[in-house]
């Protein structure tokens, strides 16, 4: 494998990250289910490759992601159905 090392010269701070997830569920009968998913995910100082003139790492500010997701379960008695949407 090849390994790619960052200098050690360089100013480069650990990443951080943060998230906040709130989940909610719900039976809808003795065979169905309904979920939701809140989240936010913030990543500070993520470290990113540059190549310009040369190969270098450096920190960028911030990034992440945030979002809803849900979910619906029925379970027939002759399989599973599942629908997602985020």
């Amino acid at each position: 494998p090849v390994l790619f090392n960052i200098d050690a010269k360089a100013d480069i701070q650990p990443e951080k990250t943060e998230t906040a997830e709130l989940e909610f569920g719900h039976s809808l009968s003795s065979n169905s289910y309904l979920t939701a998913n809140i989240f936010n995910t913030k990543i500070k100082d993520p470290i990113v490759y540059f190549y310009d003139t040369d190969d270098r790492y450096d920190n960028f500010g911030e990034t992440g992601t945030r979002g809803i997701e849900l979910d619906y379960r029925l379970r027939p008695t002759w399989g599973q159905v599942q629908v997602g949407y985020s």
